[in-house]
């Protein structure tokens, strides 16, 4: 497991005081020297700090380390003028006020900044705004130093530090003691060593401008003092803003990069193993579509790409070109495409290709990604399955004579028994033979529509014909059946012209009333027409015992029933509505349907009209149910 380096470990403290011990015998030698190697020291720092932060600023979401560095740019500016005008040191002989003003402004722009900058903890600055104002701001003070001399004598020879000196250096200590003050109430944002660099940088440097307050000469052990506790100032400084800001960040990020990097290989090892036992080829490929990243299960048929390759090194010519529409497409449009396609001549193939485009940073389309399942397995088992259903389905459509003569047959034998029959009982058995024969003849019938209609040979005849005569039919065959329950079947007389196979569309309507007298106990069944639009609606509509919502999506399967979990055959098989859909489906036609659980329900067969009646349609009031489209 990854450990984070110390801060400020004992190696750290023994290089620091290592460093001011001599820079203290340094002093007894020569304080130039000296001077300007604690000066160096802290510019160095201030340099590194500033040219670090200024070229990374784009990546530092923290505020705090940009405006500190930024600052110390500015800080490293007058500290470099300082050294440079120190007495003694030949460039200006003013006696060291220049050098010692120079001092004051980093002072000051130092320990305000450091003040200000625990405000930016949480915040994004803009480095280059700072900078601009900063630099207006040095320059301006660089002015009044060196060019126009307005600045404050901070220095006077012979007489030692000026009163504004003393006061500036108070004012530093008080905005250094503030910044300590903000890092105690700011340490939640801080690492706890971090803090702790950061807080000791803060006292030490209070010490050293406290030290700066009371010295007589340039050269006077005060100001030894004072350097000599900048410099460690200095160091705890950079050691808690390098290690907080740089030097973790970027060992965190190497450490991410490389456990990215190990999560990536673990990913694409499941990856592998999760389609390797599957027919599936996975690949990448550049705009000029040659492939430049390819993985295929161990069931995939036919020759595999290789990177570098195009779809036409490895496929035939055509195959070649069938793909290469599909990815071109794709390249142009930018939108991912699902085709099934075919490959090879002798030995054919089919795969279901997906193909969508791969796009970069920017979101251009950089090239695609794709994947191609081989289903020719699957299309084979459809194929045959297929074939079955229908042959079974032309079996029993063309078988349906013969099978229908051997209860035409019996039909016949159970008359010529009834008539014979004296006595009770066996009268009520041949009653129920008689139920027995119609239940298998009504299974056989529904049997016989289903395999008619789904073998194809169920041929429409489209006529334009009035819709009357297939009500009238309906009410004939009906009312009666509707008088026997004691339920009142009312059929509305409509004039309008229908384009349908009325044979069907019969067939259609008779069943769905069917259904409505089979399920409704009290109250009645209403079958009219409504136009609607350039269309008609033909409604049959009762009060029965509806249908629950969530069983509105399966009543048009094959042998479904509501209500009906016994399979009582007195409710019917389950073929009515399912004939209907299919029907319809062959005509063109739509059926939908609205109910409401115990009040009633609603179908409605919509196909084309022809022309305009003669009179208008009466109108339809249907029961208050719910709607529902199939």
């Amino acid at each position: 497991m990854y450990k984070a380096p110390a801060i400020f470990g004992p190696v750290h403290g023994g290089l620091l005081l290592a460093v001011m011990v001599g820079l203290w015998l340094l002093a007894q030698v020569d304080f130039l020297y000296f001077h300007a190697f604690a000066e160096m020291a802290s510019i160095a720092v201030a340099g590194g700090l500033f040219l670090v932060a200024w070229n990374t600023r784009h990546f530092i979401a923290n505020g705090f380390f940009v405006a500190i560095a930024v600052t110390y740019f500015h800080v490293a500016a007058f500290d470099l003028a300082h050294t440079l005008t120190y007495r003694g040191m030949g460039l200006i002989n003013d006696g060291g006020n220049a050098s010692i003003q120079s001092w004051v402004v980093a002072r000051l722009i130092e320990a305000t900044m450091l003040a200000l900058s625990f405000v930016f903890l949480r915040w994004r600055i803009g480095a280059e705004r700072l900078q601009l104002v900063l630099s207006i701001a040095s320059v301006v003070l660089f002015g009044t130093i060196f060019t126009v001399p307005l600045f404050p004598d901070a220095y006077v020879p012979g007489q030692g530090i000026t009163s504004f000196k003393i006061i500036a250096e108070y004012v530093a200590t008080l905005l250094f003691g503030i910044g300590a003050i903000l890092a105690i109430v700011s340490r939640r944002y801080f690492e706890p060593a971090v803090w702790k660099c950061l807080l000791a940088s803060f006292i030490l440097r209070m010490l050293s401008e406290l030290a700066f307050t009371n010295y007589a000469d340039l050269f006077d052990d005060m100001v030894i003092a004072g350097h000599l506790l900048k410099v460690a100032g200095f160091y705890l400084f950079y050691r808690a803003t390098v290690t907080m800001l740089l030097t973790r960040p970027y060992q965190s990020m190497f450490q991410d990069i490389a456990a990215a990097r190990d999560a990536l290989r673990y990913t694409e090892q499941r990856f592998r193993l999760s389609i390797r036992p599957a027919p599936v080829l996975v690949f990448s490929q550049d705009c000029s579509m040659r492939y430049d990243w390819v993985f295929s299960g161990d069931a995939i048929a036919g020759r595999i790409p290789a990177v570098g390759q195009t779809d036409a090194d490895f496929l035939g010519e055509e195959d070649a070109k069938a793909i290469g529409d599909i990815k071109s497409a794709v390249l142009a449009n930018g939108k991912g495409m699902r085709r099934q396609i075919r490959l090879g001549r002798r030995r054919r193939r089919f795969f279901d290709l997906t193909v969508e485009p791969l796009r970069d940073d920017r979101g251009a389309i950089a090239g695609l990604i794709g994947t191609a399942i081989d289903v020719t397995d699957l299309m084979m088992a459809r194929a045959e399955a297929e074939r079955a259903n229908q042959a079974k389905s032309r079996f029993l459509a063309s078988a349906s004579h013969d099978l229908r003569q051997p209860f035409q047959a019996m039909r016949l034998f159970h008359h010529m028994l009834a008539s014979r029959l004296r006595d009770e009982s066996g009268r009520a058995i041949a009653a129920k033979l008689d139920e027995a024969m119609s239940a298998g003849e009504d299974l056989l019938r529904a049997l016989l529509d289903v395999s008619t209609l789904e073998a194809g040979m169920l041929r429409p005849k489209i006529l334009d014909f009035p819709v009357k005569d297939v009500l009238q039919q309906i009410a004939t065959e009906f009312e009666p059946q509707a008088a026997a329950k004691g339920l009142h079947l009312r059929v509305v007389p409509c004039t309008a012209m229908a384009r349908s196979d009325p044979t069907l569309l019969t067939r259609m309507v008779r069943n769905l009333v069917t259904n409505a007298l089979r399920y409704t106990h009290g109250g009645g069944v209403l079958v009219g027409c409504r136009r609607a639009g350039d269309g008609l609606n033909i409604l049959v509509c009762d009060t029965g015992i509806g249908i629950a919502q969530d069983q509105l999506d399966v009543i048009f399967d094959d042998f479904y029933q509501v209500g009906n979990t016994e399979r009582d055959r007195e409710k019917g098989l389950g073929l009515g509505l399912p004939v209907v859909q299919r029907v319809a489906r062959l005509l063109g036609h739509r059926v939908t349907v609205r109910s409401r659980l115990g009040r009633g329900s609603c179908f409605t067969i919509r196909l084309p009209t022809v022309g305009r009646a003669a009179g208008e349609t009466p109108a339809i009031h249907s029961v208050d149910v719910s709607r529902r489209e199939n």
